[in-house]
C-alpha cells in the first residue's frame, strides 16, 4: 500500500502530495505496532493495538480523501475510528471490561424446574 500511495503521489506531485505523507505515516505507524509487539515491553498490547488501528485509519483516511470530494474525508475515519480504538485498547487490556466468552452452566436447581 505505501508503494503504491508514494508511486500516486509522485505521479502527480502538485495534487496528490499529501498521499506521500500519509503513507509514510501510516508505514511508521504500522512498522512501530510490529516492533512493539516483537519486543513485548510493559504495556506492549495497547501500543500496539493503537498503532496497529491508527496506521487502517491513515489508509482509509487516503482512500476517502482519493474518492470522495468533501473535507469530511479528512474527519470522518479519525471521529468514527478513535472511539473504536480506545474501546478495543480497554477491552484488552482491563480483563473486567473484556465481555465473558463462555456462558455460565445452568446450576442444577435451574434445570430441574
Amino acid at each position: 500500500m505505501t508503494a503504491s500511495a508514494l508511486g500516486l503521489a509522485a505521479l502527480a506531485a502538485g495534487r496528490l502530495w499529501w498521499l506521500g505523507l500519509i503513507a509514510v505515516a501510516m508505514e511508521a505507524a504500522a512498522l512501530a505496532g510490529w516492533a512493539v509487539r516483537r519486543r513485548h515491553a510493559s504495556g506492549w498490547l495497547g501500543w500496539h493495538i493503537r498503532l496497529m488501528c491508527g496506521s487502517y485509519l491513515s489508509f482509509v483516511t487516503a482512500a476517502l480523501v482519493v474518492n470522495w470530494a468533501s473535507p469530511l474525508a479528512w474527519v470522518l475515519p479519525t471521529a468514527v475510528g478513535t472511539p473504536l480504538i480506545i474501546r478495543a485498547v480497554q477491552r484488552a487490556t482491563h480483563p473486567s471490561i473484556r465481555p465473558s466468552t463462555v456462558s455460565p452452566r445452568p446450576v442444577r436447581s435451574e434445570m430441574s424446574g
